[in-house]
């Protein structure tokens, strides 16, 4: 798929990891449903 050809950079101070799929992190109930 193309999504791994999306370039995404975050800059500044207590940037987040960067995750490897959606279940490395908790999005919430309400996301999640």
């Amino acid at each position: 798929e193309k999504y791994d050809d999306i370039p995404v950079e975050a800059t500044g101070n207590n940037c987040p990891p960067h995750i490897e799929s959606f279940s490395d992190v908790e999005m919430g109930e309400i996301i999640m449903g």
